[in-house]
């Protein structure tokens, strides 16, 4: 779980920095660096509580269904339940948590140096 933590925050990390690069155009202001820090915070945190609340499953029929129909290997004979089964069976329950707290880390940590610089 500290594994999963640490590469969600080294990917939060990345991803801010790709971000300040691109829409900030490497300007990096402490705004600049709040603001993408909130950015890629938000994005993390949604795919936490999608990954948590196992919503998923939603997409398990359609990539069921493409796998039926473009996958080189003959998956004709696997039914929608046994399918659904083997992915539950091979699905890990902590990965949305590790995701969810560096998410909401980042918020909080942007929500308090922007209060701590800008609004005091």
């Amino acid at each position: 779980m500290i594994i999963k933590f640490i590469g969600n925050l080294i990917v939060g990390v990345i991803g801010s920095y790709i971000l300040l690069i691109t829409a900030y155009h490497s300007i990096f202001t402490l705004q600049n660096i709040i603001d993408a820090g909130f950015v890629v915070g938000m994005l993390l945190t949604s795919f936490g509580i999608i990954t948590l609340t196992n919503a998923t499953q939603v997409f398990q029929g359609i990539t069921f269904s493409f796998k039926q129909m473009f996958s080189r290997k003959n998956y004709t004979h696997l039914a929608f339940y046994d399918y659904k089964r083997s992915k539950q069976q091979n699905r890990e329950k902590t990965t949305g948590v590790p995701t969810l707290a560096v998410g909401l880390l980042f918020i909080t940590v942007s929500a308090v140096i922007s209060y701590i610089y800008f609004i005091k």
